[in-house]
This record gives structure tokens, sequence and C-alpha cells, in this order.
């Protein structure tokens, strides 16, 4: 984030912001990923907008390995107050809990 400072990518992520009335969450407004995380770039490289929230007004460190997971399971959220941080297993359970998983709906079963 060197080339753009902490307030001014605060600014950049607001001024993308719908908050969605029934739920409160931030929803970014620009372009999503296929799974429909917000992205942008910054300082030449592309991220996602929840996780520069997280960094922007928690704290998080952007290098670090943790994950930044949703409490409102929407993923185009970066409502600092929908965010938490945990590690890959942490992510996966979640995901699951959520029946967000990949195998979600699908029979377990594989028939040869």
């Amino acid at each position: 984030m060197s080339e753009m400072s902490r307030e001014a990518l605060a600014a950049r992520l607001l001024a993308g912001r719908r908050v969605n009335p029934e739920t409160g969450c931030w929803e970014w407004q620009g372009r999503r990923d296929r799974w429909g995380y917000g992205r942008i770039t910054v300082a030449h490289r592309r991220r996602s907008v929840h996780r520069l929230a997280a960094s922007v007004f928690l704290g998080f460190d952007l290098v670090s390995p943790r994950h930044v997971l949703h409490r409102c399971d929407n993923p185009g959220c970066f409502r600092p107050e929908q965010l938490f941080f945990g590690t890959n297993a942490d992510n996966v359970r979640d995901r699951a809990e959520k029946q967000r998983s990949r195998n979600s709906g699908r029979d377990s079963i594989r028939v040869a």
C-alpha cells in the first residue's frame, strides 16, 4: 500500500460501498471476482476489498497468511464489524457450516 495512504484507501473503499438497509453490509459496487468478492488494484496489485478493509479499519497485516472471514456470509461485504480473522482451517470450517463448500448440495459419493 506504499503508493496510497491509509486515508486515501479508506476514502476509495467508502466511495465504492452501498450500505444494504436490510443487513447493514457495506457491499462493494465495483469489480467482483467470480465468487462475488470485491477486487481493486492498489500499488499495481489486484487485491480483495475485504482484506484491504480489514487492513485499513482493523489493522490486519496484508502479508499475513491468516484469512479474513465474513460473519454475514456476504462475499461482497467489507464492513469491518462483519469481518474476523482466522486460519485456513477456520475458513474451511466456516464455509462448511454455512454450506458454501464446493460440494454443497452434491452427493458425496463418487461412482467410478
